[in-house]
């Protein structure tokens, strides 16, 4: 039987790039976010291997609106693939508390409550697979400060829990992109309003350009098609090269 992937945020940017790339390879999967039309097109693309979930994963109840889902269409997923998350409002220094615990409960807390219902299924069939799709300012700083701290609880969530379930044969990693453009983006909404801006982040990128979804895509279905026990654990960047450092000749 085809395995079965949960994708969440799944209508737009890399979790619509990584749900198309799964789909490509014949994986069930189990798209949700808040947008209709975003997950309509998903569907469109693979109509019989794609379920779409209209749902806000932060409103209350949403877990049991999952699950109360899955089981409905009679749908166990192997692969859970947590890509909500993102800046939240007033995300600046001096930081406050609040806007912290929002950042992660977007960044983190949904996806950790999504792993506590699965991992003991998981745990059960022996075989699990969950990654988390996080950042590269998690390790460099280089964004607004709860994101960043969010991001870097993450990335060690995923490294104590990997070490914990390991000998479940359940594979749990992070995938942390640098700056992602596709339309619709902050950086695409960037590249009209303040292109200046939009030209000279570009230019310190040590590739020259932005990375596409669909790189961030492939790389997360390469994963998920052979699981390989040896990575789990593993926080793996994808940001070609970061940026250029005063001194640098390109």
């Amino acid at each position: 039987m085809p395995r079965v992937a949960f994708i969440s945020g799944a209508s737009r940017g890399i979790g619509r790039g990584i749900a198309l790339a799964l789909l490509k390879r014949g994986i069930v999967c189990v798209a949700v976010a808040r947008d209709k039309n975003g997950l309509d097109e998903v569907k469109n693309a693979y109509p019989s291997l794609c379920h779409t979930l209209v749902l806000d994963l932060m409103q209350e109840n949403a877990l049991s609106t999952l699950i109360d889902y899955l089981q409905k269409k009679e749908l166990m997923p192997q692969i859970l693939i947590h890509n909500l998350g993102g800046q939240t409002p007033h995300d600046a220094q001096p930081l406050n508390k609040d806007v912290l615990l929002s950042a992660i409960m977007l960044n983190l807390g949904v996806s950790v409550m999504i792993n506590e219902y699965f991992l003991p299924i998981m745990q059960k069939n022996r075989d699990g697979h969950i990654i988390h799709i996080s950042s590269d300012c998690a390790l460099d700083g280089y964004s607004p400060p709860a994101y960043c701290a969010a991001k870097a609880g993450l990335n060690a969530y995923v490294q104590s829990s990997a070490r914990f379930y390991a000998r479940d044969e359940i594979c749990i990693q992070s995938v942390m992109p640098g700056i992602i453009n596709f339309k619709g983006s902050a950086w695409d909404k960037k590249s009209r309003t303040h292109p200046h801006l939009y030209n000279e982040r570009k230019a310190h990128l040590a590739l020259g350009r932005f990375g596409r979804v669909d790189e961030i895509g492939e790389f997360v279905a390469m994963l998920c098609e052979k699981k390989n026990m040896l990575t789990t654990g593993a926080n793996f960047l994808l940001n070609g090269g970061g940026y250029k450092r005063a001194g640098d000749r390109f």
